[in-house]
């Protein structure tokens, strides 16, 4: 390590974000969107709460059909689109 001291690397050796996911900016909810198609503020659509991402927590849910993920501020995500 004492070789290195007061060196410069000539080149980037790699270049990559070490943020693979996303972190929310407000408390929400993750849902799909054809699940909620339609709704409107006098004719909501409801959607049954699986539970909750925290920070710090690696999210590992996946959403079925009807179903909403609570989301706290700060909390890491990731988009995942199915078919």
């Amino acid at each position: 390590m004492l070789e290195a001291h007061n060196r410069v690397l000539a080149e980037t050796l790699f270049h990559r974000s070490i943020f693979l996911l996303r972190q929310i900016t407000v408390d929400g909810y993750a849902v799909k969107a054809e699940d909620t198609s339609g709704a409107e503020e006098n004719q909501p659509v409801k959607l049954r709460n699986v539970g909750a991402i925290s920070v710090g927590e690696l999210p590992i849910i996946s959403l079925e059909k009807g179903e909403a993920v609570e989301i706290v501020t700060g909390a890491q995500y990731q988009t995942v689109q199915t078919q």
